[in-house]
């Protein structure tokens, strides 16, 4: 079967080459060439038809996130190099894969920028995709924000809330990566604590995910020896992402 860049470029080729032939047969219509027009033009109709049934059957996946899925530790190059858009590459054009990642954003409705109170949150729901991959924690982790027993109950809500936008999605939830305190000061940047997300989170994670069914994608001990994939300790730099893009390639991959 053709893939839909393959049969963009037939249908382009067949345009050139119905403008090039209406050229060449300049003068009265005759019912010969009415006829021949009318055939081109059925031809480009279906051409385009199945152009966009292809596209409309790409699977979609919706990144759910904060900074680290936004693709902050690479800059101006997030939209190349965040691990959402090196995942789009590696799964090709039968895939959609769209980042839904916030800066700042936590799990916890009380928590300094909710993910559940930005109009994101309802987006992604409506977006009803084939696979939703979710990775919240990091700024739950800090002092002001965080709870042991309220980040486990409302991640567990909230994957609940994307099974009940799309009932047959397949939702991956992932444990952070590792965050690396700065070498100046010995202090994680932005009040990250990683202990908690070294310890409950990782545990919390890992516990939704058998309740609610679903693939939970380990990033902490992918991540966990590895410094120089971070910018700053806390956002991957594009060496980081390269690394955890192809690690949620293959897990997908396996799930096939």
């Amino acid at each position: 079967m053709l893939s839909y860049k393959e049969i963009r470029c037939v249908l382009v080729r067949s345009i050139l080459n119905y403008s090039k032939d209406i050229k060449r047969q300049k003068g009265v219509f005759s019912v010969k060439k009415i006829k021949y027009i009318i055939g081109v033009s059925v031809v480009l109709v279906i051409g385009f038809w199945f152009a966009l049934s292809g596209n409309m059957q790409k699977k979609k996946v919706v990144c759910v996130g904060d900074s680290i899925t936004y693709g902050s530790g690479v800059g101006r190059r997030r939209k190349s190099r965040s691990y959402p858009a090196v995942l789009q590459k590696k799964l090709g054009d039968d895939y959609q894969v769209l980042n839904y990642g916030l800066r700042s954003r936590t799990l916890l409705d009380y928590g300094s920028y909710p993910y559940t109170k930005e109009a994101y949150y309802k987006r992604t729901l409506k977006e009803k995709a084939d696979i939703y991959i979710i990775m919240l924690g990091t700024n739950d982790s800090k002092i002001i924000n965080w709870n042991t027993n309220d980040y486990k109950q409302q991640l567990n809500k909230f994957v609940e809330s994307y099974q009940n936008a799309n009932k047959d999605a397949h939702i991956y939830i992932m444990q952070p990566s590792r965050c690396f305190p700065d070498k100046t000061t010995g202090r994680v940047k932005y009040a990250i604590q990683n202990e908690h997300i070294e310890d409950e989170i990782y545990k919390s994670v890992a516990e939704v995910g058998q309740e609610r069914g679903v693939a939970v994608i380990d990033l902490y001990h992918l991540t966990e020896k590895h410094p120089d994939w971070f910018k700053d300790g806390v956002h991957p730099n594009a060496a980081g992402y390269e690394r955890i893009a192809d690690y949620i390639y293959k897990t997908m991959m396996k799930d096939k």
